[in-house]
This record gives C-alpha cells, sequence and structure tokens, in this order.
C-alpha cells in the first residue's frame, strides 16, 4: 500500500507543477495578447487622424485646383479605398 501511496503523492506534485507552469504560461500570453490589442486600438486611432488630415489637404488642393486632374482623381479613389473598413 506505501507503494500507492509513494505514486499518488509523486503524481499529485507533478500535477500541481505542472499546473502551475500552464497558468504560468496562460499570464504570459494573456499579458502579450493585451499588449497587442492596446498597440493595435493606438494604431486605429492613428490611422484615423491620419487619414483626416489626407482628406482635409485632399480637399484643399481640389479647391485650389478644380480642373479635375486624373491624379487628383486618383488620389481621391485611394483616399476613399483608405476609408474603408479592412475586409
Amino acid at each position: 500500500m506505501s507503494d500507492l501511496a509513494a505514486i499518488i503523492t509523486a503524481a499529485t506534485g507533478l500535477l500541481v507543477a505542472l499546473g502551475g507552469a500552464i497558468a504560468w504560461l496562460w499570464n504570459k500570453l494573456e499579458n502579450r495578447f493585451t499588449a497587442i490589442e492596446q498597440r493595435a486600438e493606438g494604431c486605429e486611432e492613428r490611422s484615423a487622424v491620419q487619414t483626416t488630415v489626407i482628406e482635409l489637404l485632399w480637399q484643399e488642393l481640389e479647391r485650389v485646383t478644380p480642373d479635375g486632374s486624373k491624379v487628383l482623381a486618383r488620389a481621391l479613389k485611394l483616399l476613399n479605398d483608405l476609408k474603408e473598413p479592412h475586409r
């Protein structure tokens, strides 16, 4: 019976250590994903500001040069593509 108790004790110790390792790994991954999500939110905010600035500059350029040039038409298409959410 003492062999069985020793095996159970060893198995319990192994499971506790394994559970601790899994919890540590889970916390590392969770912290990493949280940091990535925060950086992604910052990028989205910055992208929105940059898109707004580009649109304002484009509108001013169109006001100054209302001839409907091909370059401005292409710039408008790219700007509209930039404003569409990514699929």
